[in-house]
């Protein structure tokens, strides 16, 4: 189970992702897995898995961030 703390800033990342100007990254995929937050999906170039990740990043902060975004090259 998500404790309060993860489930909130979870919610955060979500809207964050949905409110992207990139259509690509609208359809990335964010989880929690026991207290990491788990990036994963696919995007078009290493910039937009960039930005995903940076995008997350700045509302998770020091939780450990994995990226398992696939570029389609």
């Amino acid at each position: 189970m998500i404790d309060a703390g993860f489930h909130d800033v979870l919610g955060q990342v979500k809207r964050l992702i949905q409110e992207s100007p990139f259509p690509s990254i609208r359809l990335l995929e964010v989880d929690v897995e026991g207290k990491q937050f788990l990036l994963r999906g696919s995007v078009e170039s290493y910039y937009l898995k960039q930005i995903a990740q940076e995008t997350v990043r700045s509302v998770v902060r020091s939780a450990e961030l994995l990226n398992d975004i696939h570029v389609n090259a």
